[in-house]
Order: structure tokens, then sequence, then C-alpha cells
């Protein structure tokens, strides 16, 4: 069994099974993911801080069977912050894990928490979503997901609405079609 260690604040975190394999296809291993989470944790950590997460874990790897954990286990270290969670259907409390450092985001990794799903709201106003999120699951072929991905950011535009920033979608002008009704007009003078 292989460790990595990473080290964040003076604190050094080892990725205990850093050689397991969790995306076959690629053979990118769980010491692989935590590296890669270290190194844009910079640009990750503006959207999941101040949000629980559902942890999306694979232990045996992303072509196994994976589930989905909310609650944050009991031997999951001090440092990681919480938020108390209220579940509706049982009344029952639960603590979630908010990703507020890197170290937290690598510590999931050793975890085998491939994908941390954030919340809409942040702790401090959990039942006031202020977020929304197109999830745009790759198809088949990932040239259709960059076309669709392509046309929606092209389709829209930013309204500003004091403190917040509306996204809001354009019509649709397609000149092809706007040819063929400027063409009809023309046949039918």
């Amino acid at each position: 069994m292989s460790t990595r260690t990473f080290d964040f604040d003076g604190r050094s975190l080892k990725v205990g099974n850093a050689g397991k394999v969790l995306f076959p296809d690629i053979g990118l291993t769980e010491g692989g993911l935590a590296h890669y989470y270290s190194r844009v944790a910079d640009t990750m950590l503006p959207h999941l801080k101040g949000r629980p997460i559902s942890m999306q874990r694979f232990p045996n790897g992303i072509d196994k069977p994976g589930f989905y954990a909310k609650q944050a286990p009991d031997h999951f270290p001090e440092w990681i912050d919480r938020v108390t969670i209220r579940v509706l259907e049982s009344g029952e409390e639960q603590p979630q894990v908010v990703i507020n450092n890197p170290a937290t985001l690598v510590y999931l990794v050793d975890q085998a928490t491939i994908t941390p799903h954030t919340w809409l709201s942040c702790t401090t106003d959990l039942n006031h979503p202020d977020k929304l999120i197109f999830d745009l699951d790759p198809s088949k072929t990932f040239e259709s997901c960059l076309l669709y991905t392509s046309d929606a950011a092209d389709e829209r535009s930013s309204v500003d609405l004091g403190d917040r920033r509306i996204i809001k979608k354009k019509q649709k002008t397609n000149k092809k079609k706007e040819k063929e009704k400027k063409k009809t007009n023309e046949t039918k003078k």
C-alpha cells in the first residue's frame, strides 16, 4: 500500500491508499486525484466554502457502484468543519461536512470521495438557496457536451439587480431562419 503526504498550513495529511486506481480508463489513482485537488483548490474553494456537501464516494473506483454520504462520520478529524442539519423526514440532527480549506478537500479524496456535491445555500442561511446550478452531465460524446455548454454560454446575458447578478436567457436568433424569412417575404412581394 502506497501513501502520499500533502502539507497544508503546517498540517501534514497522508493519503493512505495513494496507489488505488479510481479511474481505470485513464489510470488515475487516489494519490493523483488528491494531487489534482490540491493544485486546483484555490479555484474550487470559492464554490465550496460555507456550504454543506453530500459526498459521492466510490471506494472501489468510478467503474464500480458508489454511494452518497451526507453525514460526516465520527472518525473524521476534528479540524474538518461541519454544520448541523435537521433532517426533515426524521427530525434528527446530523453533522455534514463543509469544505473550507484544501486539506479537507484532499482528506475527502482519501475517503474515496470523488465528487463533493454542494448545497445551493450557505451554512448561515440553509433554508434560502442563493445559487443555481445547471448540471450538464456528459453524453456519450464529449464534443456534444461542449456544444451544449457553448450554446448555453452564447445564450445568456447578465442582468444587474442591485447586489445580485441574474443570468437571463436571450432570445435565440438563427441567422439561417432570418434569411429564409426575408427571402419568403421578398418572394411574396
